[in-house]
């Protein structure tokens, strides 16, 4: 039994670990650590812990030829705008409640990029499982209590692109896996190696805009909470599970990936009522029970 569901478990992990992402950005923003530093050192710590995984605990050689170095450099533009469209959206006046919302709807980003990548058509049960998914979602939310839900501004509009970019990390990096077969913290290391240039280029062109948190200035004067919770941030709520994702991802087509990482808007619900005491009502229990649905689906 174990055997026969070990990747959709590995997956689901890797969701699990990814909802301690709210708790340690929140954590950081209460402490005035400004979205490039929380983005840049997540990455430096995420890029080292790899590196150790990869060189120390699974022996491998660090040598790659040309077509991964172009397959590790368009997977960091991924996660460039994948970790960065989300701060930009809500500067540019995206309700945070709202942007969490069209985020968590990367399943329907993964089907169309699942299409245009592999060519998958999907079935009539992951049509399905998608609606399932995107119904629990807004339940797990309560969408409807949003203010201007339906109205759509520029903000909005890179809410979505995150979720896009979000459901490109999960493709992307099924693919890579599938067609060239590296251990998935070698991946990461020259993703998230590429990805810290790529981050000060960007950082630069945000500032000229006017978004200053975004402003490619380093600070390294956080605390030891500060510190933590930047390790946190880079290790077990980043590479961590995209490391796991990439394992689940050689069994597993990315659309089933996506619902199975629908555990972590179920964590955060979770932990947001355990740790901060927040509320669960009766239809973010109905919208964790569709979750499941959702899985079973898959």
């Amino acid at each position: 039994m174990f055997q026969k569901y070990k990747y959709h478990l590995i997956v689901l992990l890797a969701g699990i670990l990814w909802s301690g992402l709210s708790i340690f950005t929140k954590v950081l923003t209460d402490l005035h650590v400004n979205s490039f530093n929380q983005v840049l050192w997540r990455v430096i710590f995420g890029c080292v812990f790899s590196l150790i995984m990869a060189v120390i605990v699974f022996k491998q050689d660090m040598k790659i030829s040309k077509k991964k170095l172009l397959y590790f450099a368009v997977n960091s533009l991924f996660l460039l705008f994948g970790f960065t469209t989300f701060s930009i959206g809500i500067f540019l006046g995206s309700p945070i409640a709202k942007a969490v919302a069209l985020n968590y709807s990367y399943p329907l980003a993964v089907i169309i990029l699942s299409y245009v990548v592999f060519k998958d058509v999907p079935s009539k049960k992951n049509i399905l499982a998608m609606f399932i998914s995107l119904a629990a979602v807004a339940l797990l939310l309560e969408v409807w209590t949003i203010k201007d839900f339906a109205s759509l501004n520029l903000g909005d509009i890179f809410e979505w692109l995150n979720s896009l970019f979000f459901g490109g990390i999960i493709v992307w990096g099924t693919k890579i896996r599938k067609e060239l077969k590296p251990n998935p913290f070698v991946t990461l290391f020259y993703s998230l190696l590429i990805f810290i240039p790529l981050l000060f280029i960007l950082g630069s062109v945000l500032s000229g805009f006017g978004l200053k948190t975004m402003t490619p200035v380093v600070n390294t004067n956080f605390g030891t909470w500060g510190w933590l919770s930047l390790l946190g941030l880079g290790v077990f709520s980043s590479s961590l599970p995209i490391a796991l994702l990439y394992f689940g991802a050689t069994k597993l087509k990315s659309f089933t990936s996506s619902v199975l990482l629908l555990s972590e808007p179920v964590m955060v619900v979770i932990l947001g009522a355990l740790l901060f005491g927040q509320g669960l009502s009766l239809w973010g229990f109905l919208g964790m029970a569709l979750v499941f649905v959702a899985v079973l689906l898959t």
